[in-house]
């Protein structure tokens, strides 16, 4: 039987107080991506995500999240599947800050080969994650917009992009 693999936690140091893309890349290369990694954070638990799920994990500071904060590590990548153009940390008791930009981004999961499965707009990374591989099995994709702000933007910048039949906006009752 193979030694388990240890995993460690990077820490990219404090927050810059101004150039906040900056941190957002620094975040995103100091995160570990195992399943294992990210599916053993608390809120991953809490929704029932058992696998990285295109995150990642790394202790990061803000304001909002707090001072070396345990975190998922969620990226905002241009046109869903690009460059990260931003990251959102989610700290273990499930509180969201977002560094760099989320205009014209979002993270798509799933299939964005084929453009006859049905395409939705979420709110986070959470439900985009229980949209494709909890009620869908894979079988769709899901853009999480990164807040109420920027779902009206998202499924515009997936029908230039991408073009699919059709795009189903999920509003959450919150």
């Amino acid at each position: 039987m193979p030694a388990a693999k240890e995993f460690r936690i990077s820490r990219p140091g404090p927050a810059p107080s101004r150039e906040t893309a900056a941190y957002a890349a620094s975040l995103w290369l100091a995160a570990s991506f195992g399943d294992a990694m990210v599916g053993g954070h608390p809120y991953a638990s809490k929704k029932g995500i058992s696998w990285a799920a295109g995150a990642g994990r790394a202790f990061a500071d803000g304001k909002v999240i707090g001072r070396g904060a345990d975190c998922l590590i969620i990226p905002i990548r241009t046109d869903g599947i690009g460059e990260v153009q931003g990251v959102q940390c989610i700290n273990a008791e499930g509180a969201k800050q977002t560094f760099g930009r989320i205009v014209g981004g979002c993270l798509l999961l799933g299939n964005t080969v084929d453009l006859e499965v049905d395409w939705f707009v979420a709110e986070g990374w959470a439900s985009a994650v229980s949209v494709v591989f909890h009620h869908r099995q894979g079988h769709a994709v899901c853009a999480a917009a990164f807040g109420k702000g920027n779902m009206e933007n998202t499924p515009g910048l997936l029908s230039r992009r991408y073009g699919p039949r059709r795009i189903i906006i999920l509003r959450e009752a919150d």
